[in-house]
């Protein structure tokens, strides 16, 4: 007749007050600030700082000759400034270029521009064999510029943002667009807003590297 009346009283009361309340990876909660960044953590940097037309697209050669479109293409960007008074370069990392069709490409690689200043990105970086053109961002054959009458178009895109949209279509005088064989066509200095007006165009008459084709690339 086991009697054992173990009246273990053990009233712990530890009551974990640890409030823990996460929720989740609710991603960066960082707002971009204007300072060479990628602050939000979207793989833009500065980009709530650009306004349309801020980076222009300003020459571009779609049919050089003495080498192919594949090694000779190319296109020029000018940075006009910020929407706050700065004189930090740009990083064009994680911009979009297209056209209407099915070329596009993103720029995986820092591409820094200043206020004021110009880069040109093309699809050959060999300066031996691209007409002698220096490029600061080589996309090889993720777009190609046709040179049909059709012709073709070029976006920049920060995100969601169109900055620029250059579209040319046929040389036809005196309405058309102005671009030859050999020869870049260059944005009057004085344009403003789109870039798509082909009064706003001229061919360049200057030549560059190798001396095979015109332009004033850079």
């Amino acid at each position: 007749t086991d009697a054992d009346t173990d009246t273990d009283t053990d009233t712990d009361s530890d009551t974990d007050s640890d409030t823990d309340t996460d929720t989740g990876d609710t991603g960066s909660m960082m707002e971009e600030i204007l300072n060479g960044e990628d602050d939000d953590g979207d793989g833009l940097v500065d980009e709530d700082f650009i306004a349309a037309h801020a980076v222009k697209i300003t020459e571009f050669i779609a049919n050089p000759v003495e080498v192919t479109d594949a090694e000779g293409e190319w296109f020029e960007l000018r940075f006009d400034g910020w929407t706050e008074d700065s004189d930090l370069e740009l990083n064009l990392i994680g911009w979009t270029v297209s056209d209407d069709g099915s070329d596009s490409f993103v720029i995986e690689d820092d591409v820094w521009v200043g206020v004021g200043g110009y880069v040109v990105l093309g699809r050959n970086a060999d300066e031996a064999t691209n007409g002698g053109v220096t490029l600061d961002y080589e996309y090889g054959d993720a777009m190609a510029m046709a040179n049909g009458a059709a012709g073709d178009e070029v976006q920049i895109a920060a995100g969601d943002l169109v900055v620029d949209r250059m579209w040319y279509g046929a040389y036809v005088e005196p309405d058309g667009f102005p671009r030859i064989a050999g020869a870049s066509s260059g944005l009057e200095p004085t344009a403003s807003g789109d870039t798509d007006i082909p009064g706003d165009w001229c061919i360049q008459t200057s030549s560059y590297g190798d001396g095979s084709n015109l332009g004033t690339p850079g």
